[in-house]
């Protein structure tokens, strides 16, 4: 069982990690657009 909720959390790791990589590439991608 610890396997499996250290696999679950790492997998929220990653997730967690390219919704925050998803909102730096919009928000450069704003900032972009307004120069």
């Amino acid at each position: 069982m610890k396997t499996i909720n250290c696999f679950v959390a790492f997998v929220f790791l990653i997730l967690i990690c390219f919704s925050e990589l998803k909102v730096i590439n919009s928000e450069l991608e704003v900032k972009f657009v307004s120069i």
